[in-house]
């Protein structure tokens, strides 16, 4: 049966629908359960009026206040908490992550080791899966070409561009979960008093693309980790509100407007300074000179260092793939009468992409027949008398509208608001003192710039605001992609104690992290993590401690030689921090020396650039 059958027979399939499982599968279930447990007969569902007689609350599930919601959704930043919908219980969402090289080349020739190979869309069975992995990635990191070919690869081979694209999706599901987790704990305190939560999926059933955070022979993606550390029964975390960026601006030399139905970069207009908030339009007879059916002009965007579009594939006309992907022309995401420069470039980068330099015929959406926004400075190009005019008295006008609006901003140091979150499910009152630091990226060691303090006090089975506050001014004027902020929370010794008994393991220490730019444009140095200790606990399990001079992001330890897991990852190592302890567990007895000849460490400075 499908949904449309189902919607076109809605009384039929009721009937059946009450027969079956609130008449039928209800009482056989409450009876076999001696815990007399809830029950619910779907997911999503709106939840009941009375459990004594089962009465149950019709009507599409989608209310905050009672039921429970699935969300998926691969349009909006996954990265942004606001993105969630509030909800009284999340009984499915999820994206997906791709295997680990080591995993999916078992199952994989040499040929098919690229993210458009036959074989890679033959095993992403979600439609549009690839491309909007894709699209997400483009968002927060700087995403490896699919080919050693493309001219984009230096001398990375391609077992090892497939390697990092691969590490990278894992990478992404990991941030989308952290925030989805976080989010969704920290509403307990909301009106929805968000109190359960619940991922798709565990496990994987083969070796391809799912929402799993589980392998196939059961190793932990990176997603598991950070699922693990968004459950912790003492949960720090914190949103950011950043000030509003400067709008792109239209360079001194103007841009090309280009025929969005060629193959090069064939220019029809140009715009200048002044220009970038007009709703611009080409000439009815520029149109017919080049052979276009609107005089509109579209957002056409490409892959970051690619923007010459060697190929049609680094043009990205369609958000999302080609089935339900949304074009960069749809209504809903530019409006009906084209897009203004700073519409366009925002768009682009908004997605990790930036305008291109050459018009892309065939990469779809009907944009051949239009005009496309561009990259490229306008040539010796004049389209009247009064042009050369127009260009000093706009450049004069908007250097010095751009320079008042970089002052002002510059003056007023525009606050960077911070917001400290505990969530606790513990029965005890937990307490400890919290610090804020701020840090720059290229320190080494990483040393803090600013600090402050806050002693912090949350009841038991609670969510808590525990501070907020500016921390603009600790970055001393730095650039945001030059800075990050890290919350330390320093608990008590009863609190301590208490997240080890529900944790099975003792920690004195909370931290998170807060990247005030995507990581694709943090100014990241090169980081090389190290084992500077190894010690064999018992024939199956090695603790391992690990440092990092640099500050290493997304930091992760691999052997794909041994059977087994460590027991964490995708965690950031502070730059001359204190060693970071991790255990590996094996499915059966190992020497340390195999462990110690298959052990890499990466982290996201070590994949592509």
């Amino acid at each position: 049966m499908s949904y449309e059958e189902a919607r076109s027979n809605h009384d039929v399939y009721l009937v059946d629908e009450v027969k079956l499982y609130l008449d039928t599968v209800l009482p056989a279930v409450a009876s076999a359960d001696p815990d007399a447990r809830p029950i619910v007969d779907s997911s999503p569902s709106n939840g009941v009026i009375s459990s004594d007689p089962y009465v149950k609350r019709w009507g599409t599930a989608s209310s905050s206040s009672w039921g429970d919601i699935h969300y998926y959704n691969y349009f909006s930043d996954c990265e942004d908490p606001d993105s969630y919908p509030a909800a009284r219980f999340v009984s499915e969402h999820g994206f997906q992550s791709f295997p680990s090289f080591s995993q999916y080349s078992r199952v994989m020739s040499p040929e098919d080791w690229s993210r458009e190979s036959p074989f890679a869309a033959f095993r992403m069975r979600h439609p549009d899966g690839n491309a909007q992995v894709l699209a997400m990635m483009r968002r927060h990191f700087r995403v490896p070409p699919a080919s050693a070919g493309a001219g984009l690869a230096g001398n990375r081979s391609q077992a090892r561009l497939f390697d990092d694209w691969l590490w990278l999706t894992q990478a992404q599901q990991a941030r989308c979960y952290e925030t989805a987790i976080h989010r969704w704990r920290r509403d307990r305190a909301s009106n929805a008093r968000t109190m359960g939560i619940l991922y798709w999926q565990l496990n994987s059933i083969w070796q391809g693309p799912d929402w799993s955070t589980l392998e196939y022979d059961g190793t932990p993606r990176l997603a598991h980790h950070a699922v693990s550390r968004a459950f912790m029964p003492l949960l720090l975390s914190a949103t950011v509100k950043l000030p509003p960026s400067l709008p792109p601006r239209i360079p001194s030399r103007g841009v090309a407007v280009l025929s969005g139905g060629a193959s090069g970069s064939e220019v029809i207009d140009c715009a200048y300074p002044g220009e970038e908030y007009t709703k611009r339009h080409i000439s009815p007879s520029q149109m017919r000179a080049a052979g276009l059916g609107s005089v509109s002009i579209a957002p056409q965007c490409c892959e970051p260092g690619n923007a010459r579009g060697m190929t049609v594939d680094s043009c990205v006309r369609r958000l999302g793939g080609e089935i339900n992907g949304r074009c960069t022309t749809s209504t809903d995401v530019l409006g009906p009468w084209g897009a203004t420069f700073v519409e366009a470039a925002s768009f682009c980068a908004s997605h990790g992409l930036t305008l291109c330099e050459r018009g892309c015929r065939g990469a779809g959406c009907d944009i051949d027949s239009m005009p496309v926004w561009s990259s490229l400075p306008c040539p010796n190009f004049s389209s009247g008398a009064t042009a050369t005019t127009l260009i000093v008295d706009a450049e004069a006008e908007v250097e010095a509208e751009f320079a008042a609006e970089a002052a002002a901003a510059a003056a007023s140091l525009a606050p960077i608001t911070v917001t400290a979150h505990i969530v606790s499910d513990l029965q005890i009152t937990a307490s400890g003192l919290l610090r804020i630091e701020a840090y720059r990226w290229a320190d080494v060691p990483a040393v803090p710039l600013a600090n402050k303090t806050a002693r912090v006090i949350v009841g038991p089975s609670t969510s808590e605001a525990v501070w907020e506050g500016n921390v603009a001014p600790m970055l001393a004027g730095m650039a945001l992609e030059h800075a990050f902020v890290r919350l330390l929370l320093e608990v008590d010794t009863p609190t301590a104690d208490a997240m080890a008994a529900a944790k099975q393991h003792s920690s004195d220490h909370l931290e998170t992290y807060i990247w005030l730019t995507p990581l694709r444009d943090a100014q990241l140095l090169r980081a090389r993590p190290r084992l500077v200790s190894i010690e064999q606990l018992s024939p199956t399990i090695a603790r391992l401690a690990v440092v990092s001079d640099i500050t290493a992001v997304l930091f992760s330890a691999h052997c794909d030689e041994i059977e087994g897991a460590f027991s964490d990852g995708a965690i950031t190592l502070l730059g001359g921090g204190q060693p970071m302890y991790i255990e590996f567990e094996a499915t059966r007895p190992f020497e340390i020396e195999d462990l110690l000849s298959c052990l890499r460490l990466r982290s996201l400075s070590d994949t592509w650039e």
